[in-house]
Order: C-alpha cells, then structure tokens, then sequence
C-alpha cells in the first residue's frame, strides 16, 4: 500500500533538494545523532531517512546495510504526511498498512517502528529520524520526546550545510568577479598604452609628432632649470692672515665670480630660447631627425 502523498509535495521535493544533502558521503555529525537515538530507545536500527520522489535515502543508518529503500516500502513516507505527530507502530504484522510490506515479511523484518519527522522552518517534512526493531515494542514518552529533539537537531544541522553552502557559493562567485575585474584592469591599461603610444607618433610614418616635440621640449626646459642653480655660490677657502694675503684672496673670488658667470651666460641663453621657442604658438618643426608634424 503506497502512503498519500503530503499536500504540498512538490514544494517539500524543491525544498529537500535545495539542501543538496541528497546522495552526499556520510557526516559525523549526523551519525553522532542516529548513535544516540538508537542508545536512548534502546532500538538496534536507527536512521535519518530523507524522502524523495520515488525513494527513501538514508543519510545515516546503524544496523542496516541498504543505503535506500523504495518510497512505496518506507514507512517514512507514512510519517512525513503528518509533520506534527510522531508515528509509531508497536507491530508492524498487526498494522493494514505494513502487514504486507517487504520489509516486515522479510528482512529485515520490521515489527516495531517510530518516526520523528524532520520538520523544515516552511513547514514540511522532508524525512525522519526513526528507530526500528525486529521485536513488537513500545516506545516510552520520555523516549518520544528525545526522538523529538533528535529530529530539531537533525534539521538543524541540514540548516547549517545549506548556509555553508551558499556562503562556499558566494565567495566562488566574488573570486570569478574579481578574476574578471583583474583582467579588464589589464586589458584597460594595455589599450591606454597603445593610445598614449599612439597620440605621439604619425600614424603614417611612424615617426614622433609635434606633441611628442613638445613634449620633448618642455622636459628639456625643466632639466635645464633644473640643471642650473644659482652657481655663484661657491665654497670659500679664505685664509685669515696679513693684509697681502687679504688682497690675494679677494684677487681669487673676483676671478672665480667673473668664471662663473661666463659658465652660467650659456645655461641662460639656452634656457630663454626654450622657453621662447614653447611659447611660440605658431611652432612649426621641419620633420626631420625622426620627427614629424602631427
């Protein structure tokens, strides 16, 4: 007998596989969990069953081998109908909707079962925590309770895989962006290079331009500001002595003084006629010495 389907089982399918949890390896934390529901309600078999479309898989199992059953053969399918009760069967022989289930006439051979949905925060059920015996049994409320529990935390620890996930998501697609941004940056200063390149030589003959003569020339004006500082001042060796030694001396700087300034004219002149010649606006230079106008 096939369990009724939940009223909002698409929704719960798109829910349960948003969690991507669905043929993932086995977790500690989750086996930790079906460790402890078996201890509590002293049941050799416990599981953390999630309920597909057409399957029951277990995330965790103890007790089991199978990795997965039919959803017709689950008794979880039954369970996830009711999100807010726990199911349980004391004997499965003696219950119409299992007594001819494979799993209770043969292995492995089921007769005592109980159910803690696992309810999302949407509110459906997207599987079970249960625990399973091969003797007619009952389950005591203390025991009910701590399924219960056991089911919250179960949820909890699907919650916390899912957030890790998006975050893991979040920052693959910030590294994709950023890759991206580096290489734009890169194609960017590439074609401003070619564009600089470009705004100075004639794209004819490949030879500099007139901005390139200008911009040649006011480099040349700043080097020789640069180039050429006030070099009258000079380091003074005077000796302090008699007033022959005075004469001699002040002989001295007036030569040095008088040098000077026949070394500094040419620095002058080279400097004005620069500064004349960009100030010209009808500057017009004969294309040649690799030259050429724009």
């Amino acid at each position: 007998m096939r369990a009724p389907t939940p009223a909002r089982e698409r929704e719960r399918l798109e829910e349960l596989h948003a969690y991507g949890v669905l043929d993932s390896l086995p977790e500690q934390a989750f086996d930790d969990i079906t460790l402890l529901a078996s201890q509590i309600c002293e049941s050799p078999i416990a599981l953390i069953s999630l309920v597909d479309e057409e399957r029951q898989w277990f995330k965790s199992r103890l007790g089991i081998d199978a990795a997965e059953t039919h959803r017709d053969e689950a008794f979880c399918a039954y369970a996830i109908v009711y999100p807010d009760e726990l199911l349980v069967v004391e004997d499965a022989t003696l219950d119409e909707r299992f007594a001819d289930n494979p799993l209770v006439v043969s292995d492995p051979s089921i007769r005592f079962y109980a159910g803690a949905p696992l309810v999302a925060p949407s509110g459906n059920a997207l599987g079970t925590i249960c625990v399973i015996d091969r003797e007619a049994r009952s389950l005591s409320p203390g025991q009910g309770r701590a399924l219960r529990a056991l089911a919250r935390q179960v949820v909890a620890q699907l919650e916390l895989g899912r957030v890790v996930g998006e975050l893991e998501k979040a920052a693959a697609e910030k590294e994709r962006y950023q890759n991206q941004l580096e290489g734009y940056q890169k194609t960017l200063e590439d074609q401003l290079a070619v564009i600089a390149e470009r705004s100075v030589t004639d794209p004819l003959t490949g030879v500099r331009n007139r901005r390139a003569f200008m911009d040649r020339l006011r480099e040349e004006i700043e080097r020789s500001r640069r180039g050429s500082p006030c070099r009258h001042r000079q380091h003074r060796g005077v000796q302090h002595g008699g007033s022959g030694g005075g004469r001699s001396d002040q002989g001295s700087r007036r030569g040095s003084v008088s040098s000077q300034g026949r070394r500094a004219e040419p620095d002058l002149l080279r400097q004005r006629r620069l500064t004349g010649l960009l100030q010209r606006s009808d500057l017009s230079p004969t294309p040649t010495a690799g030259w050429s106008r724009s």
